[in-house]
């Protein structure tokens, strides 16, 4: 009995200790911050340490969700809530660990303790899960920046990555919220644009593991301002015959097109801006005014200048007067002249012939010995001379003389090697003939004349060059000459079967469009350096063939036998861009950038965009007219630049083509080394499957495992990636792995604990509170809802939903719920047209021994899919990127689909990636559309139609017709952009009224009244950013209005019946009378009725205008 007291004392003392406890307090102290920022995929610890209790219940909490509870100290391991095993566990101080911690598990986080007798004590902790910030883009709305014009806004997005901060940049320089710029949270506003405000915007993005750049180039379009107008040649007045030139330009952005008027008349004006006044009159002196348009800003000026022409002076004339008469006698003088010396020619010094007697012939005759002299020709008397010999000689001096001369002046010979050496052996055979033996020195050194001294002329050039439109194009040109030559001049010319068309020259009035002001020699020609430089190539010198000629006036070597093709292209040279070598973590990283280019004075300009490093630029000559331009950076190589896409921008004269985009692929050891499995709670003798993942490049392929129980790590023998262990004791398992590639190994640093469980047997009988499994989750298919809540438990639970914290009927229609053993089915249909975003659903199960809730995770389609142009607005020619954007998707996109219609179909290209890179062809692309891909189904973008840039053209459709005095014009245009037009119409009074239609093309009508003696040329203008054209309208229709009013009926009598039978009438007589006299006309007409033709001429400032009629 007393036994019994005992024990019963006791039990009532432990019980009393229970309810009551201790008087220690307990306290719960953080072991590391309260704030504490982690990395996705990494381990993360919510460290704490607690006293004043022994075995105390240990809660953690995320949020409002329970997560885990555990009794400290005690062998049994923590309760972790279902959908959050694999994930959390609770070390032996009561700790909350992470393992590959998710994105979405950004919460607060409390830990709760209490020992017995009912005393609490908690601590909180605000845990944050960053991924790396990357795809920033920088977008702007859909209107241009103009200088005084509304605000201009700049906005950006990135996906994944969660900035915390945000900086925004001009040229590099910080940007300040103010009275210039307005910063919100995503977005930067330009308040009221200058010009001061062109340049790059760049926005910086930070969060405390990552960094990412992204810019924007803006421009702000202005003007144009003030005119400046100048005459060339400078002068007051101006003398009938001469030859001026008009120039007018402004600054603005775009450049402002000008088109000069005289009189109300547009005159044909040059891109740049200038007219030619070439033989100018005294009729052309005026008031020439320049209208300048910027097709950007909608503003134009006009600017006048006045032009006096005079005709010829009083001396010109008297000169004029004076010079025929002083012609005439100098024609008479040099008549003269040509005649005395013919006559002198004829009347030349001959060779005498020696008198002889007639008894010295009778005594030659008699002479027996004919080849001695008689001795009455000897005796006493002067012997004669021998007439042979002399001659002879005389022919001897004279073949020597003209060797002389021809060896002196042989380096003036111009003809080519065959007509030297045919006239070398003429010469030859001259000498042998004419005098035997004749001194071979001669013909030594004739032969050296014709084979050395007159050597040929060589030029080493390309045999075709290739030109960017825009840029300029050097022509590399040698030439070697003979010794005795002395080059001074070099023209270069187009080759022409007929004529000799002027590429270059001095004179510049003598070259030819379009080479007119865009050429020059940079060669030396003192040294044999020929090499022509060509500025600003526009696409009418394609395929023209130069050649150049070395003093043209005095040498004919036939120097058009080896030309030069041009041949000019409006796309830049692919851009070459890569990594130097295999580099590896630690190395210094190059990255290089190289484009081939013609124009060495001008190169391309290289930029990296916002990647830092130390850039070294370089130009090296290739040869044959081509030059390349490397832009090199570098900077230390760090784990995080694997995968990091670079771009390389290359700009030809200010002209900005598409980036060429690369990915650093770097070489490191493994790191971020630990052990993965599907859940950390196992049965005892069961299995699992473990593995070993680790950050590295390339992957690692080489693993050791090790095991911890409660005695030493000991070393396993699998070296693959996963290992399945079997029969597992019902004990922790620690495990650990070990990673090598071929630059390095690394360890895992954290275990991976196993815990194995032993079964009960009496489980299947067992009743057991609700459990939500993790795979619950909701699907939005807007406007649509569904939602699973799958829940373990004994008996089956009931489930409550709630929406947004209230009532589903709140916010659904058409609610709906199904319940079928263990899962719970949820639907409905999101009110206000699905524009209210539903942000949580919470599933609540109970049953009689328990409950649970669960906010279940919010799946949903991608949502916003659309494309974005870079750059809006491109040429023929250019690059284009598009980009598949989605403002919003959970679980992430998987993938991305790139259509085009063709026909009736869409047909699925080729490119998987979120970016679809074009080369612009033709006037519309497409369209196009995108979708993206996630877990829960796929998104597709509106179709998107890409429109081409290109300047205006007028339709040859185009036409002024003329009835009875009224005049209508139409001038159908096709533009894009949409193109300013405007008429010129002098001779059409001024009542006149102008509209503009846009179907597709632009359309402008011109109606009016034609004057009794009115200019009939009626001009049309169309003109946008990128040009302008003009087209003459001509009317050459018969106006009845200028007849006499007798002739105007019959012809309208006529013309009535010539529309009724469709024939002409060939002839008719009118015989009118006038006055009191009367005066008989006849009049012959050949009349047919048909609509007044016109006679057109298109105009264009860069091209010469063709007829059209």
């Amino acid at each position: 009995m007393k036994q019994c007291l005992s024990e019963l004392l006791t039990l009532v003392l432990l019980l009393m200790l229970y309810v009551t406890g201790c008087g220690c307090a307990l306290v719960v102290s953080p072991t590391g911050p309260t704030l504490v920022n982690a990395f996705v995929g990494t381990n993360v610890t919510l460290g704490v340490s607690y006293s004043g209790a022994t075995g105390p219940l240990v809660t953690w909490y995320m949020g409002t969700v329970r997560v885990a509870i555990w009794i400290a100290g005690y062998s049994i391991p923590p309760d972790i809530a279902p959908m959050y095993r694999g994930v959390l566990s609770v070390d032996h101080s009561g700790s909350l660990m992470f393992w590959n911690i998710p994105l979405n598990y950004s919460s607060t986080y409390t830990v709760q303790m209490m020992k017995s007798g009912g005393r609490e004590a908690s601590l909180n902790f605000t845990l944050s899960v960053y991924d790396s910030i990357q795809d920033i883009s920088v977008g702007t709305g859909v209107q241009d920046a103009i200088e005084g014009g509304p605000a201009f806004v700049l906005f950006y997005s990135s996906v994944p990555g969660q900035a915390t901060y945000s900086e925004w940049y001009f040229n590099g320089l910080p940007v300040a919220d103010g009275p210039v710029y307005s910063i919100m949270e995503k977005s930067l506003t330009i308040k009221r644009p200058s010009r001061n405000d062109t340049g790059r915007y760049s926005v910086v993005l930070t969060n405390p593991f990552s960094s990412g750049t992204q810019y924007k180039d803006v421009t702000v379009f202005y003007g144009p301002d003030q005119p400046f107008l100048e005459v060339s040649p400078t002068k007051a007045t101006f003398v009938a015959g001469e030859t001026l030139s008009l120039s007018c330009r402004a600054e603005g952005v775009p450049t402002p097109s000008a088109t000069w008027v005289y009189n109300g008349h547009g005159l044909p004006t040059s891109s740049n801006g200038t007219l030619e006044l070439m033989d100018v009159q005294p009729s052309q002196s005026g008031v020439y005014t320049c209208v300048l348009l910027n097709t950007k800003t909608s503003a134009h000026l006009e600017k006048d200048i006045t032009i006096e022409v005079r005709g010829l002076s009083t001396t010109a004339i008297i000169g004029l007067a004076a010079g025929i008469p002083c012609s005439i006698l100098l024609l008479i003088l040099l008549s003269s002249l040509i005649l005395l010396c013919v006559f002198c020619y004829k009347k030349k010094d001959r060779s005498p012939r020696y008198p002889v007697s007639r008894a010295v012939e009778k005594a030659v005759v008699s002479q027996p010995d004919l080849t001695k002299p008689h001795k009455l020709l000897t005796s006493g008397l002067k012997q004669p001379p021998n007439y042979n010999l002399y001659c002879n000689q005389l022919l001897f001096k004279f073949h020597v003389l003209n060797l002389k001369k021809i060896v002196s002046y042989c380096k003036y010979l111009q003809m080519n090697l065959d007509i030297r050496l045919i006239l070398f052996v003429l010469l030859s055979v001259d000498l042998v003939m004419g005098y035997r033996p004749v001194n071979l020195c001669f013909l030594l050194q004739v032969l050296w004349c014709a084979m050395v001294e007159a050597q040929d002329w060589h030029v080493d050039m390309p045999t075709k060059t290739n030109a960017l439109s825009g840029s300029c194009v050097v022509i590399p040109c040698s030439f070697t000459h003979p010794s005795s030559h002395n080059p001074s001049v070099i023209i270069w010319y187009s080759y022409h079967s007929t004529k000799y068309p002027v590429v270059y020259s001095t004179d510049a009035e003598a070259v030819i469009k379009p080479f007119r002001g865009r050429t020059e020699l940079i060669g030396d020609v003192k040294s044999g350096n020929c090499s022509l430089k060509i500025n600003y190539v526009v696409p009418d010198m394609n395929g023209y063939q130069l050649y150049p000629w070395i003093n043209p006036d005095t040498v004919s070597h036939k120097f058009y036998w080896k030309t030069v093709m041009l041949n000019v292209q409006e796309v830049p040279s692919t851009v070459d861009l890569f990594v130097e070598g295999e580099p590896k973590e630690g190395d210094t990283l190059r990255i290089i950038c190289a484009v081939k280019h013609t124009c060495p004075f001008f190169p391309p300009t290289l930029s990296f965009g916002d990647t830092n490093g130390n850039v070294q630029n370089e130009q090296t000559a290739l040869g044959q007219g081509y030059w390349q331009t490397i832009s090199t950076i570098s900077f230390p190589a760090q784990v995080s630049d694997q995968g990091r896409v670079v771009g390389c921008w290359v700009s030809h004269m200010r002209r900005p083509t598409v980036p060429k985009w690369m990915e650093i692929n770097l070489s490191y050891a493994p790191r971020s080394v630990h052990v993965s499995g599907e859940n950390s709670m196992a049965q005892a003798g069961g299995k699992m499957t473990l593995e070993c993942r680790s950050n590295a490049s390339p992957p690692a392929s080489s693993f050791l495992w090790y095991l911890q129980r409660e005695g030493p790590v000991l070393g396993l023998t699998t070296r693959e990636k996963s290992i399945t262990i079997t029969d597992l004791p019902p004990d922790q398992s620690r495990f650990y792995c070990t990673a090598q590639n071929t630059h390095g190994v690394a360890n895992s640093t954290s275990p991976f604990i196993v815990t194995a469980e032993c079964q009960s047997t009496t489980y299947d009988l067992a009743v057991y509170p609700p459990s939500i499994q993790p795979e619950s989750c909701c699907m939005i298919h807007p406007p649509a809802l569904r939602c699973w809540c799958k829940v373990q438990s004994r008996p089956s639970a009931s489930v409550e939903w709630r929406v947004d914290g209230g009532e589903p009927h709140s916010v659904l229609t058409d609610v709906m719920a199904v319940s079928v053993r263990q899962n719970h089915t949820f639907s409905g249909k999101i009110r206000f047209n699905g524009t209210f975003r539903i942000t949580n659903v919470t599933c609540r199960a109970f049953n009689a021994h328990g409950q649970q809730e669960h906010t279940l995770v919010m799946k949903e389609l991608p949502l916003d899919v659309a494309i974005i142009q870079q750059p809006p607005n491109i040429l023929e020619g250019q690059y284009i990127t598009l980009s598949c954007v989605v403002s919003r998707a959970f679980p992430a996109v998987l993938s991305y689909s790139w259509y085009q219609l063709r026909g009736d179909r869409d047909v699925l290209l080729s490119e998987q990636s979120e970016r679809l890179h074009l080369l612009a062809a033709g006037r519309l692309m497409g369209p196009y559309r995108c979708s993206a891909l996630n877990e829960v189904g796929q998104s597709s973008s509106a179709s998107t139609l890409i429109h081409v840039d290109f300047t205006p053209v007028i339709s040859p459709e185009s036409f002024c017709a003329l009835k009875n005095g009224e005049v209508k014009c139409e001038c159908l245009v096709d533009s894009y952009p949409a193109a300013a037009m405007d008429w010129v119409a002098a001779g059409v009074q001024a009542k006149q009224t102008v509209t503009t239609e846009s179907h597709g093309s632009m359309k402008s009508t011109l109606t009016g009244r034609l004057g009794s003696a009115g200019d009939r040329a009626i001009f049309c203008y169309a003109a946008n950013e990128h040009g302008r054209h003009h087209l003459q309208l001509t009317l050459t229709g018969l106006s009845i209005l200028l007849l006499p009013m007798a002739l105007r009926s019959q012809l309208q009598c006529v013309e009535l019946l010539s529309w009724c039978s469709g024939l002409s009438l060939l002839s008719t007589s009118y015989r009118g009378k006038g006055g009191t006299g009367g005066t008989s006309m006849t009049h012959l007409w050949k009349l047919s009725w048909r609509i007044p033709s016109y006679s057109g001429q298109i105009g264009s400032d860069d091209s010469q205008a063709k007829n059209m009629s």
